[in-house]
């Protein structure tokens, strides 16, 4: 028996010095990668780094985190920052980010509020952190750009998964429950006031092509660009506004998205004035458009209902030979 207990003594020991090892090697790497943003011109900075969970997990802690990235203008603030995972299998990690954090873009500064944002990641490349899959969730998320006119959302879920024959084709899936324009927000799209506060629903189904895989490059030097884009569905409804888009484009470098997306209004001149108020449909086009528009809706059946194919090409939407003015660019930062 003594060489039973003895046997167990040194493979605890043994456990006990790799998961020390491990746990160690983890906050190192945490420290060179931060070394190595500062080395690049960042400002990268965080007070602590500490990893716990014996014997089974490498739970790692950053405290006060800070990534600024000069060359495209974004930055990130979390007074705390969690990457979590098995001692014994470093293909699965789930992060957790804090109930307040903020994030700043060329556009300006946003302050994240949640109630439990997590996402776990599944690496077919472990050195390279290539995803293969991965799901993000949040509850009661709140977006405050700094005009206020933000929104906060019940329920937020978002996966991306790779497909088995590329390296590079993502199935992609968001749903966005409870939508509730801020009051500065509501005040600027709809300031009859004549819509509901809460948006039900947002659903996009797709899959996107991009031009290399998602992996630890795409925060340290550059995004992956997307360069085509297949929607099975998007669809939103706000109360008496219903919206579904469906279709396939290619993109080229500059983000300029060629092909045609079909798309089912109701009540759509509603539409057109959410559109103008949010300053995405010029004024001195509006007549034009919803001349064109009403003549298309009498053809489906419902002055109210349109039913209508847009054609993308070098940067410009049209419906047949109307243009509609600048298409967006769908290049990622």
């Amino acid at each position: 028996m003594k060489w039973i207990f003895g046997t167990a003594v040194a493979l605890a020991a043994l456990w006990g010095g790799f998961w020390f090892v491990g746990a160690s090697t983890v906050e190192k790497e945490a420290e060179t990668w931060m070394s190595a943003r500062q080395a690049e011109g960042w400002a990268a900075e965080v007070s602590s780094v500490e990893t716990r969970g014996f014997p089974n997990r490498f739970d790692t802690t950053f405290t006060d985190i800070e990534l600024v990235d000069p060359d495209t203008g974004w930055a990130w603030r979390a007074p705390m920052f969690q990457l979590l995972r098995l001692s014994y299998d470093a293909e699965k990690v789930i992060a957790v980010w804090p109930p307040e954090q903020s994030i700043a873009t060329p556009q300006g500064r946003i302050n994240v509020t949640s109630k439990d944002m997590r996402a776990s990641a599944d690496f077919a490349n472990v050195e390279a952190l290539e995803i293969d899959s991965a799901t993000w969730t949040a509850e009661t998320l709140g977006l405050t750009p700094e005009d206020g006119a933000g929104l906060t959302i019940d329920k937020a879920l978002m996966a991306l998964r790779r497909q088995a024959e590329t390296k590079a084709d993502y199935d992609l899936a968001l749903t966005l429950t409870g939508l509730t324009p801020s009051k500065a927000a509501k005040a600027k799209l709809d300031p009859s006031g004549l819509l509901p506060q809460r948006i039900e629903k947002v659903v996009i189904d797709g899959v996107a092509r991009f031009d290399r895989a998602w992996d630890r490059s795409a925060l340290e030097k550059s995004r992956p660009q997307p360069t085509s884009l297949t929607l099975k569905e998007a669809r939103a409804a706000w109360g008496p506004l219903s919206l579904r888009f469906a279709g396939d484009v290619e993109i080229d470098a500059q983000g300029r998205a060629t092909g045609k997306v079909s798309i089912k209004a109701e009540n759509w001149v509603e539409m057109l004035d959410l559109a103008q108020n949010a300053g995405a449909l010029n004024p001195d086009l509006r007549p034009l458009v919803e001349g064109t528009l009403q003549l298309m809706a009498g053809f489906s059946g419902s002055s109210k209902t349109l039913d209508v194919p847009i054609t993308l090409s070098g940067g410009k939407a049209s419906v047949g030979f109307i243009p509609l003015g600048e298409a967006p660019r769908l290049r990622l930062r």
